[in-house]
C-alpha cells in the first residue's frame, strides 16, 4: 500500500525534476542556437526522430507493465532487462549498418557517420530503462531526478565547449551521448546494491506483455506521429527549414505543453481515485479544464503577438524564420492542455481500450494532413495542423462526455465562444501594438504583454469567465489554508 506522504514526496521530486530539467535544457539550447546554425539542428532532428521511433520498440510496454502490475517479482525484472538489452544491441547493429542507406535517402553525406555515432544510444539507454521502471514503481523519483539532471548538465556543458571549439553538429551528437551515458552510469551507481540478473523467463515476459500490450501500441503510435513531421520535412525541404521548424516546435513545447504537465501528473491520481464516482469527477474535470483553457488562451495570445521579438532576443536574428512556423504551431496548441486533461481522465478511469482506439482515430486524421497538407507545401501542412488539432480535440471531448455525462454541445459552444472572443482580442492587440511599435524588441515584447493583458483580463472580468472565477476560488483556498 502506497503511503500518502511517500506519494506526495514522489510527486514533488517528479515536478522539480521536470521543471528544473526543462529550464536547464532550454538554457543550453539558447546558447547552442547562437553558436550553431539552423542546418545543424535540422540534421540532428532527423536523427533524433528516427531514434525515438526505434526506441519505442525495445521497451515493448514492459516498463509500464512493471510499474502498474500489482505483483512483480525478480523474474519479471530480469526478463525485461534481458529483453531490453538484447533488443538494444539488435537495434544498434541494424541502424549502424543501415546508416549509409539513410544518408542516401536524405541525400546528406555526413548523415552516415553521425548516425553511426548516435546508434550507441540504443545500447546506452537499454541498460537503464528497467532500473528507472523499478524506481518509478517504488516512487523513488529522487534518484531519477538527480541522475537525469546530472546527465543534462554534463551533456550541455560538453556541447557548448565543443561548439565553441568548432565541432559544429558533432557538439549536439556528443551532447546526447554524454547525457545518456552519465545519467545511466549514475543510475547504476545508485542502485549498485540491487542484484542485476540477466536470466530469462518466457512466462514472466508473457505476463508483462499481456499487461502492457495496449499501452505499448498507444505509446508507439504517439511516438511515430510525434516524430514523423521532422522526418518528412527533413526529406522534402532543406535542413535549414527543418531547423527553424524544430526550433519553433521546441519553444512551443517548453512554454505551452509543459505548462500543464505538473497538473496532469497529479490529476491522473485524482481521476483514478474518483473512477467509481464519475459525477464528482465530471465536476472536477470541468473546473480544471476551464482554468487550463483560460491560462492557455492568455499564453498563446501573448506568444502569438510577440514571438518574433522573443525569438530574436533569445536565439538571435538568424532564427527569425522560426516565427512563421511558431504562429501556426502555437495557435494549434490552444486546445492541447485540455486535450491532455481529457486523455488523462480516460486513462485514470481505466479506459485503456478506448484510449487506444482514440489514438488510432486521431493519429490517422493527423497523418492525413501529411498527405493532403504537404501537397500544398509546408504552408499547407501548417494550416492543416491547426484544423486537425481542433478536430481531434472535438473527438476526444465527445468520447469523454459519454462517460462523465456532461453536455458535449454545450461544452463546445462555450469553448467556441471563448475562441471567437480570443481571436478578436488578439486582432485588436495586434493593431494597437503596431500603432505604438518601436525598433526595440524588448520594448515591443513588454508592450504586447501590457496591451493583451489589459484587454484579456478586462474582458474576462466583464464576461464573468468561468476559468478566471475558478482560479480566483483556488487562490482563496490556498490563502485561507496558509
Amino acid at each position: 500500500m502506497v503511503k500518502k506522504k511517500q506519494a506526495v514526496i514522489a510527486s514533488l521530486w517528479e515536478l522539480m525534476g521536470k521543471i528544473s530539467g526543462n529550464i536547464i535544457s532550454f538554457a543550453f539550447s539558447v546558447v547552442l542556437a547562437r553558436l550553431l546554425n539552423p542546418e545543424d539542428f535540422g540534421t540532428i532532428a532527423i536523427l533524433i526522430g528516427i531514434i525515438n521511433i526505434a526506441s519505442s520498440l525495445w521497451d515493448a510496454g514492459l516498463g509500464s507493465a512493471l510499474i502498474q502490475r500489482k505483483e512483480v517479482n525478480e523474474s519479471h525484472y530480469a526478463s525485461a532487462q534481458f529483453f531490453n538489452v538484447t533488443i538494444g544491441f539488435i537495434l544498434f547493429i541494424l541502424f549502424y549498418f543501415s546508416s549509409e542507406l539513410l544518408s542516401k535517402f536524405y541525400s546528406k553525406e555526413n548523415l552516415k557517420s553521425l548516425f553511426e555515432a548516435m546508434s550507441l544510444l540504443f545500447i546506452i539507454n537499454a541498460f537503464g530503462h528497467i532500473y528507472r521502471a523499478r524506481l518509478r514503481r517504488d516512487l523513488n523519483f529522487a534518484i531519477i531526478t538527480k541522475t537525469t539532471l546530472a546527465g543534462v548538465i554534463v551533456g550541455g556543458l560538453l556541447s557548448i565547449y565543443l561548439a565553441l571549439n568548432g565541432f559544429g553538429i558533432w557538439s549536439l551528437v556528443f551532447q546526447y551521448l554524454s547525457s545518456a551515458f552519465v545519467s545511466n552510469l549514475l543510475l547504476y551507481y545508485y542502485l549498485r546494491g540491487v542484484k542485476t540478473s540477466f536470466s530469462f523467463s518466457l512466462k514472466s515476459l508473457k505476463e508483462l506483455w499481456n499487461y502492457g500490450f495496449k499501452m505499448f501500441i498507444t505509446n508507439m503510435i504517439e511516438v511515430v506521429v510525434g516524430n514523423i513531421d521532422s522526418l518528412t520535412i527533413g526529406k522534402l525541404f532543406a535542413p535549414s527549414v527543418l531547423g527553424v521548424y524544430y526550433r519553433a516546435k521546441s519553444l512551443n513545447t517548453f512554454v505551452v505543453e509543459y505548462s500543464a504537465s505538473s497538473i496532469m501528473n497529479v490529476y491522473f491520481r485524482v481521476a483514478s481515485h474518483y473512477q467509481d464516482n464519475l459525477v464528482e469527477l465530471g465536476k472536477i474535470y470541468n473546473r480544471i479544464s476551464s482554468m487550463l483553457f483560460f491560462t492557455t488562451n492568455f499564453m498563446v495570445g501573448f506568444l502569438f503577438l510577440t514571438n518574433k521579438e522573443i525569438i530574436t532576443l533569445v536565439f538571435g536574428s538568424k532564427w527569425i524564420d522560426a516565427s512563421y512556423y511558431f504562429d501556426f504551431i502555437v495557435i494549434s496548441s490552444l486546445t492541447l492542455p485540455v486535450s491532455y486533461l481529457t486523455l488523462n481522465t480516460l486513462s485514470g478511469i481505466g479506459k485503456s481500450g478506448i484510449m487506444l482506439r482514440l489514438k488510432i482515430i486521431t493519429r490517422t486524421i493527423y497523418l492525413f494532413n501529411f498527405i493532403i497538407g504537404f501537397s500544398f507545401g509546408i504552408k499547407g501542412f501548417m494550416i492543416g495542423l491547426v484544423f486537425v488539432n481542433f478536430i481531434n480535440f472535438g473527438i476526444e471531448l465527445w468520447t469523454l462526455s459519454r462517460y462523465l455525462n456532461f453536455d458535449f454541445l454545450n461544452k463546445i459552444l462555450k469553448l467556441g465562444l471563448q475562441l471567437i472572443t480570443f481571436s478578436l482580442l488578439v486582432f485588436i492587440s495586434h493593431y494597437l501594438k503596431s500603432v505604438f511599435h518601436l525598433e526595440n524588441n524588448s520594448f515591443n515584447v513588454l508592450l504586447g504583454f501590457v496591451i493583451f493583458s489589459i484587454l484579456f483580463f478586462y474582458n474576462a472580468f466583464l464576461q464573468k469567465n468561468e476559468g478566471l472565477g475558478n482560479i480566483v476560488l483556488e487562490l482563496k483556498k490556498i490563502r485561507n489554508k496558509t
